[in-house]
């Protein structure tokens, strides 16, 4: 499809709309009096002047990338306007998109990202995307806000390419750093660290000041009544491993599963109890404690 091409020159007239042969444009970073390159050609090689200098019929070519501040004053230094200004590809409101996005180059975005800055209500794709440096969002002090209306934040994510291609990558350059940080409600809950820069942890919080004990747990009483059964998943059952079912757990240990038993979605699909096994370590440590007290006791009778 073909779209109606822009002028090659910009002209710039008077009130009177006569050209303002001889007048300026300054151009700055917007809301600062920082200047900001314009260029003659597409490639952006040849630097315009800033201020530009219209010719005798108030002309200039005038190539930019993202916002400005154009600040536009006659030949005798009068000023005619100060305004913002964009290229067409950059947006300080919001992107609503009912098509595609096609892009052959990067996509940067230098501010925060809020509810609804950019809706996309299709399918986003990336074609043969290549993530260096900084990857996704870059900035020094900035963040990003993503205010999710449903279940899940990110879905349908599919990545194609070779068996060591990773979805989430993380390469940190001190241990004392977290490679991922988990909060509620603004308090840290857990994190995923390598705190030796060879081995990687997954922490869930634990503090004493942020418990109450009520005496000593009594292990057998759960570890009794709950079934271990040689099972496997039904998507790779030649794989065999010992199992709980979720729901018999939960009956007795419902702090290590997540979710309802023969729950489904809106669908008709299942969604799926989890099992927290970590959470069941002090469990089998408590035991530990008795079996080694019961044997020491045992020893001691013998001696």
């Amino acid at each position: 499809m073909a779209t109606l091409l822009p002028p090659g020159k910009l002209q710039f007239c008077d009130s009177d709309g006569k050209p303002l042969a001889g007048a300026t444009i300054d151009f700055f970073v917007p809301g600062t009096s920082d200047r900001k390159d314009t260029w003659q050609d597409s490639a952006a090689t040849i630097l315009n002047t800033n201020p530009v200098v219209l010719d005798s019929a108030g002309e200039a070519v005038l190539f930019g990338q993202g916002i400005y501040r154009q600040v536009l004053t006659d030949a005798a230094g009068n000023l005619i306007w100060d305004q913002e200004t964009s290229d067409g590809t950059s947006s300080t409101g919001n992107i609503t998109v009912t098509g595609n996005i096609t892009a052959s180059g990067d996509v940067s975005i230098g501010g925060d990202l809020g509810a609804g800055t950019i809706t996309v209500p299709g399918t986003a794709t990336l074609g043969a995307a290549t993530f260096s440096g900084d990857g996704f969002y870059s900035g020094p002090t900035g963040s990003i806000t993503i205010s999710a209306n449903n279940f899940n934040m990110f879905t349908g994510w599919m990545v194609a390419g070779a068996a060591d291609t990773s979805i989430f990558v993380t390469n940190l350059t001190s241990v004392n750093s977290n490679h991922a940080w988990f909060g509620y409600l603004g308090t840290n809950v857990g994190s995923i660290t390598s705190r030796d820069g060879a081995t990687t942890s997954y922490n869930t919080t634990s503090d004493y000041r942020l418990k109450t004990t009520f005496g000593l747990y009594a292990p057998e009483s759960l570890i009794d009544t709950v079934p271990v059964y040689d099972g496997a998943f039904n998507a790779a059952l030649s794989v065999r491993r010992p199992v709980f079912l979720a729901h018999e757990l939960q009956a007795r240990a419902p702090w290590a599963v997540q979710g309802e038993k023969d729950a489904v979605g809106k669908s008709g699909g299942i969604i799926p109890q989890q099992v927290d096994h970590s959470s069941l370590v002090p469990l089998l440590w408590a035991e530990m404690q008795k079996l080694r007290a019961r044997v020491a006791a045992l020893e001691a009778g013998k001696s």
